[in-house]
């Protein structure tokens, strides 16, 4: 059963003061723009009842509404909510239970088996057929979902299961909460899944995996190929986005994932990354290549109003020359964090390089000279998961 929930969107402002915008806040947006922001703030309860909004986790242009996003959260819901909400006033968001294979609310059984966490489409090419694809922690597994009218029905199982026994991998063999958050299709036949972290004791580098989908094997199975994504064991990848590919000639763009990143000495930090075509090639033709993106953005709490951002997607332009990007982020329920949903400009022709903005450990130095506090003693307590 549906759930309308008035939701307040109030306007953010990208730098959290206006003497550190030109010199430390502007400047590490690299060469995007920042187009607008807002805090979406819920009621907490809904005629006595606690209401769902609460931990968005992934993120999508709805393929039913050209005007809505399409969500989900951790603890097992659909949401479709304005992609470009009207500030200083309600806005409706439909919130729908995400469904099992037998038909009931994934939530009715509990956390672990309802923590959503990452969410794309599947294209009408694919052997599989349209629809979308939901990853799950805790209890990891990837289920596709079918649309049942404008939402999406029961869950069913995707690559005869063989995926999900592969994901285990992302947690040296357990469960746990550092499963798949990041997936997204790198061309019209191929699934990118991503790990959220290195493996227990291992530092360097997170699995990954590369589904082909454009062959099918006995009992539905995609061949299933192994890769890395790299990391610097501080941030975390928790969501990737297909940009568009070249209006003329139909030639690819690559993908962007974002990254976040939490210590109580630096709060909450977020970076954009381009995993250009070059970087998906060598993972189509390399079992040992390592993913690695150029840097496009860094958000740092000192800098910039950031909180734990987990979604990630990309509206095409008219003219192909840019595109937008949606950022949300998910509050985990805590009233110390916040529901934010940021969208930049990208520009494509040509790409922001590296070298546009600083590194991190540039401008660390800087800190300390026009932020007069500690980072983490105005810094509220904040849950990650």
């Amino acid at each position: 059963m549906d759930v309308i929930i008035p939701i307040l969107a109030t306007p953010v402002d990208i730098c959290r003061s206006r003497h550190l915008r030109a010199s430390l806040c502007i400047e590490r947006l690299g060469g995007l723009t920042y187009t607008r922001g807002a805090h979406l703030h819920s009621p907490p309860k809904l005629d006595g009842v606690e209401q769902p909004f609460a931990g968005l986790s992934a993120l999508t242009l709805s393929p039913i509404d050209q005007t809505k996003l399409l969500a989900i959260t951790d603890l097992g819901w659909w949401a479709q909510l304005p992609r470009r909400p009207r500030l200083g006033v309600h806005n409706n968001v439909t919130m729908t239970p995400i469904l099992g294979p037998d038909g009931l609310p994934v939530g009715a059984h509990g956390k672990a088996v309802a923590d959503a966490e990452g969410l794309t489409h599947l294209p009408l090419s694919t052997s599989n057929g349209s629809g979308l694809l939901v990853s799950f922690e805790r209890r990891h597994r990837v289920r596709r979902y079918d649309f049942d009218g404008d939402v999406p029905g029961r869950a069913q199982v995707f690559d005869g299961g063989a995926l999900d026994a592969a994901l285990s991998e992302c947690t040296g063999g357990g469960g746990g909460n550092h499963g798949v958050e990041a997936l997204e299709m790198i061309n019209s036949t191929h699934l990118l899944v991503v790990c959220e972290s290195a493996e227990a004791g291992t530092t360097g580098s997170a699995p990954a995996f590369i589904l082909d989908m454009s062959v099918t094997a006995v009992g539905g199975v995609f061949d299933l190929r192994r890769t890395r994504y790299a990391t610097d064991g501080e941030f975390s990848p928790t969501d990737l986005a297909r940009l568009p590919a070249v209006r003329a000639t139909g030639a690819p763009r690559g993908l962007v994932s974002i990254e976040r990143a939490y210590t109580p000495d630096w709060g909450n930090r977020l970076r954009l990354r381009w995993l250009p075509p070059s970087e998906i090639e060598l993972a189509l033709s390399k079992p040992t290549h390592v993913l690695e993106g150029t840097l496009l953005m860094e958000l740092l709490y000192t800098h910039h109003n950031v909180d734990n951002f987990e979604g990630l997607s990309v509206e095409a332009s008219e003219d192909d020359r840019s595109c937008q990007l949606f950022l949300l982020s998910d509050n985990n329920a805590n009233p110390a964090q916040r529901t934010l949903l940021y969208e930049f400009t990208l520009p494509l022709d040509p790409m922001p390089r590296e070298g546009a903005m600083q590194t991190h450990d540039q401008a660390a130095a800087l800190i300390t000279r026009c932020v007069p506090h500690a980072p983490q003693k105005d810094h509220p307590r904040l849950i990650h998961r």
